[in-house]
């Protein structure tokens, strides 16, 4: 989670390594967010900032697109798949950019943070 353009530019400068000694992960970068995992039904749901799948392999040739929220649409696709063909990557990370610290979910209807660039005052 890089909670500001600032951390962001910052982070592209002086770069972190998050793997090491060819074995450890490491996020040392910015601080890791939420996953979602139902551990009494369908176990772990892949949500938000990306979602990779073979169209052809998997027969599931759309993303839905008739929600309420993006926090929904997010596990409505994810659900698609059956649980033993879901992947947690542990050793590969994203980083969501994030353009301020808001609430959970304050974005899932539509934009309600400052959009992620560099202030107008520089």
């Amino acid at each position: 989670m890089c909670h500001s353009y600032e951390a962001w530019i910052n982070y592209l400068v002086k770069p972190r390594l998050m793997h090491e000694q060819y074995y450890l992960v490491q996020p040392w970068a910015f601080p890791i967010g939420s996953r979602v995992a139902h551990y009494n039904q369908d176990g772990y749901f892949p949500i938000g900032f990306f979602q990779l799948w073979n169209p052809r392999q998997s027969g599931i040739t759309r993303y839905p697109e008739c929600h309420v929220g993006a926090d929904h649409t997010d596990v409505v696709f994810a659900k698609s798949f059956p649980e033993g063909h879901r992947r947690l990557l542990p050793e590969f990370y994203g980083i969501h950019l994030d353009s301020e610290r808001g609430d959970m979910g304050v974005n899932w209807n539509g934009r309600k943070t400052a959009p992620f660039c560099l202030p107008a005052s520089r």
